[in-house]
């Protein structure tokens, strides 16, 4: 189903971030991707997490949420990749601001997203530069791929090895 403005604004509006709880999450994410590691779109990903603090969280988030609807950041990827979402984490003195990507071996898409979001978010609200992070899904301790996927992955890393290799030992 296609969501209109008026419908992300009428969630916007009636998803106050300072009613969410300590330790809970919202997410908005394209139709057909859950928000887990796990998920066969977003296995192979990664996500940037920026920790603001909570007195401009709210701003950051709206901020996020419109790069992503408004294809700002889909427009920074390399080919073949893809944005899933962005969610929204409460902690105890700040929030945490995700922005989940489908391949996390593009790094040009990695370095591409935290320029797009450090360029136009304004100055006072940009992280400090210790504040954000980029991880892969799969480099996370609790990830646990479903065994269907495991053979995906087992054979993605054995031809990333083999082409490693091969060009390791190719004539210059």
């Amino acid at each position: 189903m296609k969501k209109s403005v008026q419908d992300f604004w009428k969630y916007n509006n009636n998803t106050p971030v300072d009613q969410i709880k300590m330790r809970e999450s919202i997410y908005l994410f394209k139709q057909g991707f859950k928000p887990i590691w796990e998920d066969r779109r977003n296995i192979n990903g990664g996500a940037w997490t920026f920790r603001v603090p909570k007195n401009i969280g709210p701003d950051v988030w709206t901020r996020v949420q419109l790069l992503a609807i408004g294809e700002k950041l889909q427009s920074v990827l390399d080919d073949n990749d893809q944005i899933c979402g962005v969610g929204l984490s409460v902690r105890f003195n700040s929030h945490l601001i995700s922005i989940w990507h489908r391949d996390g071996s593009k790094q040009q898409s990695i370095d591409a997203i935290l320029e797009c979001v450090l360029e136009e978010l304004p100055a006072e609200l940009r992280p400090k530069a210790d504040n954000y992070f980029y991880k892969r899904h799969q480099d996370h301790a609790g990830f646990k791929a479903p065994p269907e996927l495991q053979v995906v992955i087992d054979s993605q890393k054995a031809a990333a090895e083999k082409a490693k290799a091969t060009a390791g030992g190719a004539p210059a």
